[in-house]
């Protein structure tokens, strides 16, 4: 049958008038052809999502033909034309389907009623398969002839070709207009090429061409080229080149303008035998522009054959997510959008299981670029995509991350921290448990910094992934809260207080003892309640005793406390002596009190009691507190006696070398 010869209104309401019902229609039926064309170069033919592709497409095209009885349509370069209104362009000439069939000549396409599913998938497997080959070997109306669809037709004109190559020929002549090629316009044209000629002929070089050689020649300080591939000649007296012999001088030959240089082969090698005898007579030096390497070496052949090569692969990840995408960007109905998207997402956890995080990063990046893109025209997809990038930050693909630790599976650790990156805040809690089984220092200094970003401005999401299981990461957080955030970090060091961990404390407490700031001091006032002695020890070395003054009352009541009395000994001195450093009168009332309890006996509690309190009145070196131990000094118990005038004696050699030192 010539279907050239048939007509071209497809459906029509009047004599010109096309049915805008029926024109959007078939806009959707050719995007949904272009996406089921998308999904069969990701997923084999016996795959649920092509069955669901193929069943919509031949749903929407039995419900156009039962009504229309045949379905045609034009083929541009770029667009599918109805009653000379594109209905579906793609302007990227790699994924476009009408290039794709207009290339190969092809101008219109029919469907006709019968059409079923089967042929359906014919018609989308001859499309994919001739879609993978390479440009040279793919032929479209070939493939389609041997399939020989009984319900789907073509029209592609034999000269399609020729005419296309002469019109292009035609329309160049007609911008350029040449009287010497007016008998060859619109004529096909055999053209011969002699390859052994590639290495001569001649380069024209005006004046200013030359100075700009000589120029680059003597910057690089090229005196001569040993072993040129092409070289420029300086021409000899007389216009020739001087590789040839100079005219004779009866038969002078003019100068040409501008001038010519000749291009010359390397010269062969002499034949063995006795070197040539030299010609008489004086010989012009040449200069650096004589001889010009112009190219490039192996290794720089090579290292740009590897440059081209990199930059033109693609990894079979990439190409998946770059079929998706396209999918994901044509595609417009939301339940068949969120199906994609589950798809997605079941792939997704799959490459995870075997380790393959690269993936989860390149399709997240994806997927973002995609969401950007559409924000502005198609505002409802954007939000689908933005709720999936969300998912896909969450629970299953965390989980999923998990259970390759519990069995010790091997990792690529910077692909892991790309990945952890990548997925941002909802991943911290998961980075957190990561790094301290990252065995590579470079890999964990990347954790490190990707917390550290991730928390910019916010110490107490920082200070949260603390954790005495996190020995290694929580002192880096100790590190991240005093250098990063100052006095506004010291807050939240109070997540230490219930660190079992006893060298974390013994940190904390040193960065609050050197803070000597009000927060500071009453986060190491709740040290005191440490169950280690000596953390609540350090935290009483670093109290600042100016600042502390304010909160005498409270350390009196707890140095008074029973609990207080059954410590050790050494605690004991270590308050007493920082209650005697405040200078506070609180503190010499409950120091004194304590010296002037009288017993017949004293119990080993009461003797430590006073012996720290002595410890205590020594550092506070008041006229009262000296007062205090002299009466110490004749008490009847000898311990607290000897305590005193031991006290007494420090405090008099510290007070004469205080006088000596003064000039």
């Amino acid at each position: 049958m010539d279907l050239s010869k048939g007509p071209i209104t497809l459906v029509t309401t009047g004599a010109a008038t096309f049915d805008e019902k029926a024109l959007e229609r078939i806009r959707d039926i050719l995007h949904k052809l272009a996406k089921a064309v998308s999904a069969m170069k990701i997923f084999p033919s016996d795959h649920a999502s092509i069955r669901t592709f193929a069943d919509d497409l031949t749903w929407k095209f039995r419900s156009f033909l039962d009504v229309y009885g045949k379905f045609e349509i034009w083929i541009s370069e770029f667009s599918f034309i109805c009653g000379d209104k594109p209905v579906y362009s793609d302007d990227i000439p790699i994924k476009s389907l009408p290039f794709f069939f207009y290339k190969d000549g092809m101008q219109k396409l029919y469907f006709y009623q019968g059409l079923d599913g089967g042929e359906i998938l014919d018609f989308l497997d001859v499309i994919t398969k001739e879609s993978r080959k390479p440009a040279g070997d793919s032929d479209i109306v070939s493939a389609l002839w041997e399939r020989d669809l009984p319900h789907i037709q073509y029209y592609a004109p034999d000269d399609f070709l020729e005419n296309r190559i002469l019109e292009e020929c035609g329309q160049a002549q007609s911008r350029a207009p040449s009287p010497e090629m007016a008998e060859f316009a619109h004529k096909a044209i055999e053209i011969k090429v002699d390859t052994s000629k590639f290495s001569k002929g001649k380069i024209e070089l005006s004046d200013e061409d030359r100075d700009i050689v000589r120029q680059r020649a003597a910057n690089k300080d090229l005196a001569k080229d040993e072993n040129p591939r092409i070289a420029l000649d300086k021409p000899a007296p007389g216009g020739a080149p001087a590789s040839q012999p100079s005219p004779p001088a009866a038969e002078p030959q003019p100068q040409t303008a501008p001038e010519t240089r000749e291009l010359e082969k390397p010269e062969e090698e002499p034949p063995e035998g006795p070197a040539p005898v030299a010609t008489e007579g004086p010989q012009e030096p040449r200069d650096a522009t004589d001889a010009i390497d112009m190219a490039m070496t192996e290794p720089e052949v090579k290292g740009l054959e590897t440059l081209i090569a990199s930059s033109r692969s693609v990894s079979p990840d990439e190409e998946f997510l770059n079929l998706m995408v396209e999918i994901l960007n044509l595609e417009n109905e939301k339940d068949v959008l969120a199906t994609n998207l589950d798809i997605l997402m079941e792939y997704a956890l799959d490459q995870l299981q075997q380790v393959n995080f690269g993936f989860v990063v390149l399709l997240v990046l994806k997927l973002r670029e995609l969401r950007d893109h559409l924000s502005a025209e198609h505002p409802e997809k954007s939000g689908s995509l933005e709720a999936f990038l969300k998912r896909i930050s969450g629970g299953k693909t965390l989980d999923t991350v998990k259970e390759l630790f519990k069995k010790n599976q091997p990792l690529d650790w910077d692909a892991l921290v790309d990945f952890l990156r990548i997925l941002g805040k909802p991943a911290l809690p998961l980075t957190a448990d990561v790094y301290e089984s990252i065995p590579n220092p470079e890999s964990r200094g990347k954790i490190l910094a990707f917390i550290r970003e991730a928390n910019a401005g916010d110490p107490g999401a920082l200070a949260r992934l603390a954790a005495d299981e996190r020995p290694l990461l929580s002192r880096a957080i100790i590190e991240f809260l005093s250098r990063d955030y100052g006095k506004k970090g010291l807050p939240h060091f109070a997540v230490f207080l219930g660190f079992k961990d006893k060298e974390i404390k013994r940190e904390v407490i040193r960065v609050l003892g050197e803070a000597r700031d009000e927060t500071a001091g009453h986060i190491l006032l709740g040290f005191l309640n440490d169950k280690d002695e000596d953390v609540r020890i350090e935290a009483v070395f670093r109290l600042d005793p100016a600042e502390a003054r304010s909160r005498v009352r409270h350390l009196v009541q707890e140095a008074a406390s029973k609990l207080f009395r059954s410590r050790s000994m050494k605690e004991k001195q270590a308050f007493l002596s920082f209650l005697g450093r405040t200078r506070a009168e609180e503190a010499l009332d409950f120091l004194g009190k304590i010296m002037a309890k009288k017993a017949l006996w004293l119990s080993a509690k009461t003797k430590d009691m006073k012996i720290a309190a002595v410890a205590g009145l020594e550092k506070m070196g008041t006229a009262e507190a000296v007062e205090i131990l002299e009466k110490g000094a004749r008490s009847r118990h000898k311990p607290v006696r000897e305590a005193c005038a031991r006290a007494l004696g420090a405090m008099r050699k510290e007070k004469a070398g205080t006088q000596e030192a003064r000039p």
